[in-house]
């Protein structure tokens, strides 16, 4: 969402702007996911939490407070260096 602000187009026909925009989303899921192992906040580390047990063993592995608050501080320092550039 935050790089379509930044560099969209308010034309929604043009292919340009939207090629632009994909390349750099494409530029930011490499970068979450060299530091992560997935882009996905809802795939914690060895957990499918779309299924019950999968949500059983994230909350007690405290997934919910250790990976899902650094994967979203992570996100943030990627998008402000890739605006800074």
């Amino acid at each position: 969402m935050v790089p379509g602000l930044k560099y969209g187009n308010a034309d929604i026909n043009g292919k340009e702007a939207k090629g632009r925009i994909y390349g750099i989303v494409r530029e930011f899921s490499c970068r979450i996911e060299s530091s992560n192992s997935s882009i996905v906040c809802r795939e914690p580390p060895g957990c499918d939490i779309s299924m019950l047990e999968g949500v059983l063993a994230a909350k007690e592995n405290c997934l919910f407070t250790s990976v899902c608050p650094k994967m979203v501080s992570q996100s943030v320092e990627i998008l402000d260096e890739m605006i800074n550039e």
